[in-house]
């Protein structure tokens, strides 16, 4: 899983280039996104089943739909959150080829279950995350 000093480094490049009013909601989209690994971070250390996987921002299904709604409010700055989104997918699927984020209601169907997930990072200090 690429650390979220990983996105930024890949963030900011596009940060340079895009239009200043595109640059909060893309760094957003691509770094901060992140914060939903707390809640299955929360979950496993109140006790839960390490096997379920929630992450409920990472999904090609969220980013269609927030893309979507772009598209429907005529929304850029959504439209750049969405775009910040593809790129921390894209990062995501290249280090991981896990299937497990693909889609959020593939996690859904089957109850957020996901014992094949590589899950290392969350037991190694909170320091080590970043």
């Amino acid at each position: 899983m690429p650390l979220p000093s990983q996105h930024v480094a890949m963030t900011l490049p596009l940060l340079a280039v895009v239009p200043p009013r595109w640059r909060v909601p893309l760094f957003a989209g691509a770094v901060l996104i992140d914060a939903d690994h707390l809640v299955d971070v929360a979950w496993v250390r109140a006790g839960g089943d390490e096997r379920r996987v929630f992450v409920p921002l990472h999904g090609l299904d969220v980013i269609a739909a927030v893309a979507a709604l772009a598209w429907w409010r005529k929304d850029e700055r959504i439209a750049a959150f969405a775009l910040g989104m593809a790129l921390h997918h894209a990062m995501d699927y290249a280090a991981e080829r896990d299937w497990v984020k693909v889609a959020l209601l593939w996690r859904v169907a089957r109850r957020f279950l996901a014992p094949r997930a590589r899950r290392a990072w969350m037991h190694r200090s909170p320091v080590t995350w970043f």
